[in-house]
């Protein structure tokens, strides 16, 4: 008879932790608050119950930063080389492949010029979605290529790290971007 008690026993409405659209909330890593993921974006990514900071992408970076359609790209000329042939759970070509096709970019790194409160700037924004924005010799060659082209026309250049450190595929190379 014990079974026959589980019929009779009244269920609870099971209440959904995610909200039906998922695409337009967010829940707070921080207070576990649902955030309205445009009220989300127009803080910045900080959550306005606990401030606590959600990562932003590249290009919110660049957006809040930078005055209307003035970014203009000038990296992606460089491209990473596997100098150590490197394997750890996969080879790093095909490493560096996938982290390519998933944020759109040659590495962890974006170097342009804009505007910011209408004077000109040479700007370099790291990629944490690539690779942890890890530095190798693609980073360091756009950083020295970034400053040399604020020297050369005498803008000041801002730099947003957002980096797990060196790249370990790339060895003694990527200390030396440090």
């Amino acid at each position: 008879m014990v079974g026959i008690d589980k019929w009779f026993r009244r269920r609870r409405a099971e209440i959904s932790a995610t909200p039906e659209l998922p695409e337009l909330w967010a829940r707070c890593a921080g207070c576990a608050a649902q955030i309205y993921k445009k009220e989300l974006g127009q803080n910045l990514g900080v959550c306005p119950e606990c401030g606590h900071h959600h990562r932003i992408s590249v290009e919110e970076r660049i957006t809040s930063l930078t005055d209307p359609d003035s970014f203009t790209l000038v990296s992606g000329r460089v491209g990473p080389v596997d100098t150590l042939n490197f394997v750890d759970l996969k080879p790093y070509p095909e490493r560096l492949k996938e982290y390519q096709e998933k944020c759109g970019r040659p590495d962890a790194i974006v170097v342009g010029t804009a505007q910011i409160l209408s004077r000109r700037v040479v700007l370099g924004v790291l990629d944490y979605d690539f690779m942890g924005g890890s530095m190798g010799s693609v980073v360091g060659e756009e950083v020295c290529r970034a400053v040399d082209q604020a020297l050369a026309h005498r803008l000041p250049f801002v730099m947003v790290c957002a980096s797990g450190g060196a790249r370990m595929q790339e060895g003694t190379l990527s200390l030396m971007q440090m």
